[in-house]
């Protein structure tokens, strides 16, 4: 009987880790939107953010509103530390472990309007994708009425 129980004991023990990864993909408990702190295995964030509004008015969404979008990418390969957390107390080597990774993209408003052909921008949604936390994506999209084609 006892054999039996600490088999039993050993597999939860084994499985703590795994239980507690898997529930760090959840958002429960956590703020809402991009800067959430991401999951290690998997998340997947979405919030909107407003660009022309008058407090204490609501949101005017007009028909006909176009979406640009603009996207930036990060590989990292360094481990992920908790915030004031040092891999091995020197600083140097915690720079040089934090430069293993590489990002690219543009998340410029400008650049998302005219790949919409955006005039202005109501309002938008910004998006954080995370992978193993090795790789990220960021996107930012925005909608407006169609700019005009004429030229001055």
């Amino acid at each position: 009987m006892s054999g039996a129980l600490l088999r039993a004991g050993a597999l939860w023990l084994g499985l703590l880790p795994v239980v507690g990864l898997l529930a760090a993909c959840s958002p429960t408990g956590s703020r809402a939107g991009v800067g959430m702190p991401p999951a290690f295995i998997y998340s997947k964030y979405e919030t909107p953010f407003t660009a022309k509004r008058t407090r204490g008015e609501p949101l005017d969404i007009p028909e006909g509103l176009v979406k640009g979008t603009v996207r930036t990418h990060q590989i990292s390969l360094s481990p992920p530390t908790p915030p004031g957390f040092s891999l091995t107390d020197d600083f140097v080597t915690d720079r040089a472990l934090g430069a293993a990774s590489a990002g690219w993209g543009n998340m410029g408003l400008e650049r998302a309007m005219d790949n919409g052909n955006i005039s202005e921008v109501i309002y938008g949604d910004a998006e954080e994708l995370s992978i193993l936390r090795i790789y990220t994506r960021l996107t930012l999209k925005v909608y407006g009425p169609p700019a005009d084609d004429e030229e001055d």
